[in-house]
């Protein structure tokens, strides 16, 4: 299974998820997550969802268009 199809899976699974756990799922290095990701969303596939808490930078989630 490609590192693509891999993350749309667990994207299938989830509602979402954040890079961090992603990477951690996979075994992967975030950065070359985060470029397939990025590739994924240019073409329509997945979506970032921002989460404020308060202060600070906002949580960066990821999920499939639905």
């Amino acid at each position: 299974m490609s590192v693509r199809d891999e993350i749309l899976r667990i994207l299938n699974e989830r509602e979402r998820v954040h890079l961090t756990e992603l990477a951690e799922i996979m075994g992967m290095p975030r950065i070359t997550l985060y470029d397939k990701l990025v590739k994924l969303e240019l073409r329509g596939l997945v979506t970032r969802e921002r989460e404020r808490n308060g202060r600070g930078r906002p949580k960066t989630f990821w999920k499939l268009m639905r």
